[in-house]
């Protein structure tokens, strides 16, 4: 998606609350799961985790793209947003909290470990060998934030280990969950006083873009970590499920006869702007869709019906 390239205010530190973003994601994640979820256990393989968080602008813009002074610019103009993202996934106690959902996907709970690579063969191996069930959860969730748009592709795999000490993967899920700053959605979060951080510019905006997603006493940031791994992991679930895991493999094996995203919203779709308008809908959730990546058989998006009005 090296298409959604935009600079940013760096002026966001002014914004109350976006210093405290570490403490507000624990806070609501763990209002929103609760404290009634299962402790975790032994007997279920844990959820071994990578997390990367990055600008998507400055990683496609650099390397030969454009100069170094213009490379240094997008970079300083992403600082302050990533920065504000970072603090908020780095504390343990906060990962483990927001990646709940990930972890309690079934009737139990798995333990949260966090390895900086999962993808060397060798190390998985030696890692799985130390598990009671030999086996894990590996997720593999990428960040990908510029102010524009809100991005966390993510991988995972249940993989286990054989009596010849080989690791087999047995279900895996690729999916991106994207959502976008919005003028609408901004205009009505001032008009609502959601956001009620005082805010003198224009929607749409460079300096918008920071009070939409940092201002106010509920940070959308901090939402849409949460929902992103939520909405994440019920996916997850679903492929996994026997029963509905069958009724996504027929769909996605009869692509065809399923609507495109601008076919489901129909006449609304001038006002109601939505990602991907021709993929096709596995699954309408309402306000969100499940959409099917063309280029591949079994991957999938996870984006808003409607709020791509940036």
């Amino acid at each position: 998606m090296s298409a959604h390239k935009a600079v940013i205010d760096r002026s966001m530190s002014g914004l109350p609350g976006w210093r405290s973003l570490g403490f507000g994601l624990v806070c609501l994640a763990i209002a929103s799961s609760g404290f009634c979820a299962p402790t975790p256990t032994e007997s279920l393989p844990p959820l071994i985790y990578t997390l990367t968080v990055k600008s998507e602008t400055v990683d496609s813009w650099s390397g030969g793209l454009v100069t170094d002074a213009v490379g240094a610019l997008y970079r300083n103009s992403h600082k302050q947003f990533l920065t504000a993202l970072e603090a908020a996934t780095a504390e343990r106690n906060a990962a483990e909290s927001y990646l709940r959902p990930l972890a309690c996907a079934g009737a139990e709970c798995r333990r949260v470990i966090q390895e900086a690579n999962t993808t060397s063969a060798d190390w998985l191996k030696g890692r799985l060998a130390m598990e009671p069930t030999r086996a894990a959860l590996v997720a593999n969730i990428t960040i990908i934030f510029d102010g524009r748009f809100f991005q966390v592709p993510t991988t995972l795999s249940a993989v286990r280990l054989t009596e010849r000490d080989e690791v087999v993967v047995d279900q895996t899920l690729g999916v991106t969950y994207i959502k976008t700053y919005s003028v609408s959605q901004h205009a009505e979060d001032i008009a609502t006083g959601r956001n009620d951080t005082p805010f003198d510019g224009l929607p749409g905006h460079k300096r918008a873009r920071a009070h939409y997603w940092l201002g106010g006493a509920r940070p959308r940031l901090i939402e849409e970590l949460n929902r992103s791994i939520e909405m994440i992991a019920e996916m997850w679930q679903a492929r996994t499920s026997p029963e509905s895991a069958a009724q996504i493999s027929a769909a996605v094996a009869d692509r065809a006869s399923l609507p495109t995203a601008r076919d489901v919203i129909g006449k609304a779709s001038a006002t109601c702007k939505t990602f991907h308008p021709e993929f096709r809908v596995l699954k309408n959730l309402g306000g969100y869709f499940w959409l099917l990546a063309p280029y591949a058989q079994q991957y999938f998006f996870i984006v808003p019906q409607c709020g791509f009005d940036y």
